[in-house]
């Protein structure tokens, strides 16, 4: 089993539908990946009827691991850095012997071919990676069949696999398949609103693709991207009608093969949420790769922060100051402790960052940082927490009226936007009389006193004031609705 290590890491997927190989940075908390790239290939096409792998899609498929096999090679990569899984059809195959053997004399590693509860296991691994807190479902839906997951309380129960992979429904009436999605799921009654659903996998990641669309969602990130209960299970009614022309309308970023799964995609996503009434649906980018990841971690690992790590990633990369950032951070939460705000926990993480931008050209430094955060391989964060950590890192940087920011303000109360202004007026403020030094706030106070937000500087510290910190000082007091006051120690005592 690798160890915990910076070195790439491949994972080679063989699907029903698709084989795909993704390279990740290393085996770590937060891997991220820098190579995905997937070859359709079918080889669940006609299974059902035949029971064998298509003389064709085989071809696809091994023809697509030498590729792979050649990258895996230019990159170093030695035997034990490359992971190869097989899933659905390759598994249910009855001519499967000669595709292993073969797949395995050129990828150079073993084969592995999970059973479907073992699919389910690492599509929770992989969820669990980026929200380890949350309990309900994991739903994976590939081109063979589905997965499904149970998780509470950090473990993953009654994994289980059905055979409504989207390929192989697309293959059956109609009419067959909400009777038996129903008598499959019925089962799970018992167990109906345990929490949230995630679900994991290619068709199910258009049919999000579409929903963000159709109803303008600002954070163009799938990953974390939320539903209401009730808008998802409209929405798949909307999916399982549409035909064929209405859906390569909606679908052009997705190739006219996924479009024709969609239906059925969206009809096995509508018989879940009517068997388990989850809390909502949520997407989820990572599923049994990333589980895979996960799986191979020392459990103490598996159980640390995604978020904190991602800062740290960050952190290095950005050759951040981190006892320069826990002085701000320390210094900031004396003033912010009693506002409310829910977002307020992410304080930490974004004083880390607060100097992210210092590379970039001052003029672009407002909306680099603001993208930046938006886009940033962050694990363990939600679409909101995302929104307002970048808003108050933006603020921070001086933003007010860039477009993208005025649009992602209306995803968030506006009580919070308020709080985003307050805690991005109060880094600029303690970067501009810093000067991004330690050693300055330890000595200083801020604080509210009635209707003034006073500012004590050392005596020594005086003649830091100026034109720029007064203006910096009087912008936080005006968005917290107070009067600005500078004070120094030996004025006081005199």
């Amino acid at each position: 089993m690798p160890q915990l290590t910076r070195d790439p890491h491949a994972v080679v997927d063989i699907g029903s539908n698709s084989v795909r190989m993704v390279l990740f940075d290393g085996v770590n908390r937060t891997p991220v990946s820098f190579f995905n790239e997937k070859v359709l290939c079918g080889l669940g096409t006609g299974l059902d009827q035949t029971g064998v792998l298509p003389d064709e899609g085989c071809e696809r498929a091994l023809k697509a691991l030498k590729r792979f096999h050649i990258i895996c090679s230019q990159h170093g990569l030695r035997a034990e850095q490359i992971s190869c899984i097989a899933t659905s059809a390759v598994r249910d195959a009855q001519n499967n012997t000669a595709f292993i053997e073969t797949a395995q004399s050129i990828m150079g590693t073993p084969l592995n071919i999970l059973s479907g509860e073992e699919e389910a296991i690492l599509a929770a691994h992989g969820v669990m990676a980026g929200d380890p807190s949350f309990c309900g479902w994991v739903a994976d839906l590939g081109g063979g069949s589905l997965e499904l997951a149970e998780v509470s309380d950090g473990k993953i129960q009654h994994p289980a696999s059905f055979p409504f992979g989207a390929l192989r429904l697309g293959q059956r009436p109609v009419s067959e398949i909400t009777p038996t999605l129903s008598k499959a799921f019925h089962g799970y009654a018992s167990l109906k609103q345990l929490g949230n659903l995630y679900i994991v996998g290619g068709a199910w990641r258009a049919l999000g693709q579409i929903h963000m669309r159709q109803s303008r969602y600002p954070l163009k990130v799938l990953h974390h991207y939320d539903i209401a209960t009730d808008e998802a299970a409209r929405f798949c009614q909307q999916m399982m009608s549409a035909d064929l022309q209405e859906l390569q309308k909606m679908t052009s970023l997705v190739s006219p093969a996924r479009a024709q799964s969609l239906p059925y995609a969206a009809h096995v996503l509508g018989e879940l949420i009517e068997a388990l009434c989850p809390t909502s649906v949520t997407f989820s980018s990572h599923g049994i790769r990333e589980g895979l990841i996960q799986r191979m971690l020392p459990a103490p690992v598996q159980a640390e922060d995604p978020v904190t790590d991602g800062i740290a990633t960050l952190e290095r990369q950005y050759q951040l100051d981190p006892a320069r950032a826990r002085e701000v951070y320390e210094f900031a939460q004396r003033l912010l402790r009693q506002t409310p705000s829910p977002y307020l926990h992410l304080l930490e993480p974004i004083c880390r960052l607060s100097n992210l931008a210092w590379r970039d050209h001052p003029n672009y430094r407002r909306g680099n940082i603001l993208h930046a955060i938006l886009y940033s391989p962050i694990d363990g964060l939600s679409h909101k927490e995302r929104i307002f950590a970048a808003l108050a890192l933006y603020y921070r940087y001086g933003g007010d009226n860039l477009r993208d920011a005025a649009k992602l303000t209306h995803v968030l109360m506006p009580s919070d936007v308020a709080v985003a202004k307050i805690v991005g007026a109060l880094l600029r403020f303690v970067h501009t009389l810093t000067g991004r030094v330690c050693g300055v706030l330890d000595k200083c106070t801020l604080l509210v006193q009635d209707d003034k937000l006073i500012f004590d500087l050392a005596p020594e510290f005086k003649e830091l004031g100026g034109e720029a910190v007064d203006a910096r000082l009087q912008n936080l007091a005006n968005l917290m609705g107070l009067k600005a006051e500078i004070r120094c120690a030996d004025a006081r005592g005199a």
